[in-house]
């Protein structure tokens, strides 16, 4: 998820390319399509030939999409690797209820 000083917040999603994504469907028992749907949409993205995105292909999406945000949330997981992949943009490590966060955008 991506946040602007404005209030605009924009989220783009990155699946693995190995497995498909009718695999990875099922692996993650959501209804047939759903993430075939989304990719059609333009809100899930494919890391083509990959089992692991690369945090770039994130970070690159947004840039292209919406220009560069103020404060990246991202699973705590990837934190690191987005922090290197993009220096002087803010990353946040994604919480487990809203009241936790640490994110303000004066």
């Amino acid at each position: 998820m991506a946040v602007w000083r404005s209030g605009r917040v924009e989220a783009i999603a990155i699946a693995p390319g190995i497995p498909d994504l009718a695999a990875q469907e099922k692996r993650d028992r959501v209804p047939t399509g759903t993430y075939r749907k989304l990719a059609a949409q333009g809100n899930l993205m494919l890391a083509d030939g990959l089992r692991v995105p690369p945090p770039s292909l994130l970070i690159g999406a947004v840039r292209d999409r919406w220009g560069t945000p103020d404060v990246v949330v991202c699973d705590r997981f990837r934190l690191d690797e987005l922090r290197d992949t993009s220096p002087g943009c803010r990353i946040s490590p994604r919480v487990t209820r809203w009241s936790e966060s640490s994110l303000h955008i004066a």
